[in-house]
């Protein structure tokens, strides 16, 4: 049967294993491990999907087997050590997971020094100085090998790294992959991203797993200082925008810059109508780059090429409702500006081009009492094409 060895220097000890909470790493921000539960929690694991680990000590082998214990309110397995009973039991970690035996195990390994695993049919030799962890492996453990880069990302090549962490670009938007100090701490495949990431740093909870919410913390003070434009690309395309700096950075400024001169457009994540082919941006950003010259309001971009000139203006939401309310009955997703119309010398109160109305405000301050309902209709004359589609359509 195929075996999955660990194996580190130092001298694993019964007592390790013995006294949940017992760890010598805690406060040690160098080290993975903290809460010195992780052995206890991945035994059980092994033990209750029968993977029964073989564990030496150097020359001393730490034999580990179960009692079933019987109560008047429940049954379950006890764990013991070297013939001695623990409080342990294989129940233990109800949520854990294969890898995240592994990966408790090949932590511990890596914090210990001179860290190896890989795959024996044989048993190991017990060596001095050593400790040496053999694990039947079963399918669940050997999918962890085989996606060995999706739980460990030592033999990633990170696009971008500085105090925070590491970042890597993903050649395609996916479920973001999260590690702390290499190892994976999320396991969650609903936020999409282009990048994954490496903290230094970032909460966790015992079952070494993070939550979005220090994720998002985290990226965004790694992004707020990255000056790779591959790495700025590859997150404005990702779907999922909270990992972005709360206020747009120069650098991701003038990538946008870059990004629009080559034909890329942009809009806000709270466009009405969006578009399914321009990038969206968070809110706050699209109106700082508005402002700056980067990007065109969307609004006067939209009437720039109509036959008369016109100028939307603000303060008019409610009777552009109401238009749009009655003409939606003709038109799809219909377009109603009030605002301000030039055309020479001619006087012109509303025109319309395609699916896009626009109404004079000085028309509709010179009739306050205008019927909404009315003026929609005066609309669809102007556009005669739109009626004559709606009246064919139901001959």
């Amino acid at each position: 049967m195929r075996k999955i060895i660990i194996s580190n220097n130092g001298l694993v000890t019964p007592e390790d294993i013995f006294y949940i909470g017992n760890s010598s790493k805690r406060g040690d921000d160098t080290k993975i491990g903290r809460f010195g539960s992780g052995w206890k929690y991945a035994i059980a694991w092994l033990m209750r999907n029968d993977c029964t680990p073989t564990i030496y000590s150097g020359l001393n082998k730490i034999e580990i087997s179960t009692v079933s214990v019987v109560t008047n309110k429940s049954m379950f397995d006890a764990i013991y050590i070297n013939g001695e009973k623990t409080s342990l039991t294989t129940s233990m970690g109800p949520d854990w997971k294969g890898w995240m035996a592994i990966r408790e195990l090949y932590s511990n390994a890596i914090d210990e020094g001179a860290h190896s695993m890989k795959i024996d049919y044989s048993d190991p030799v017990p060596q001095e100085g050593k400790t040496i962890i053999s694990i039947p492996a079963n399918g669940e453990l050997m999918d962890v090998l085989d996606h060995f880069a999706k739980y460990f990302c030592y033999d990633r090549k990170a696009a971008y790294g500085n105090e925070h962490g590491r970042v890597f670009v993903r050649a395609e938007s996916g479920p973001m992959q999260v590690f702390r100090k290499g190892i994976n701490c999320w396991d969650e495949d609903h936020w999409k991203t282009c990048l994954d990431f490496d903290f230094e740093s970032i909460d966790i909870n015992e079952s070494r797993l993070t939550n979005i919410g220090s994720i998002d913390g985290k990226a965004r003070k790694l992004l707020e200082l990255c000056d790779n434009p591959i790495v700025l690309r590859a997150a404005l395309r990702s779907p999922y925008h909270d990992i972005l700096p709360r206020k747009i950075t120069q650098q991701f400024t003038e990538c946008i810059m870059d990004m629009v001169t080559e034909g890329t457009e942009f809009q806000s994540t709270t466009s009405i109508i969006p578009s399914d082919t321009a990038i969206s941006i968070p809110k706050d950003w699209f109106i700082e780059l508005i402002k700056c010259g980067v990007l065109e309001n969307p609004i006067q971009e939209l009437f720039r090429s109509l036959k008369h000139e016109f100028h939307p203006l603000p303060g008019h939401h409610l009777e552009e409702q109401q238009i749009a309310y009655h003409l939606s009955s003709f038109v799809k997703n219909p377009v109603v500006r009030v605002g301000h119309i030039s055309s020479g010398y001619a006087t012109i109160d509303y025109f319309a081009e395609g699916d896009k109305f626009m109404i004079s405000e000085k028309y509709l301050k010179d009739n306050p009492k205008a019927d909404m309902k009315e003026l929609a209709a005066n609309l669809l004359i102007a556009q005669r094409d739109i009626l004559r589609e709606y009246v064919l359509s139901k001959m």
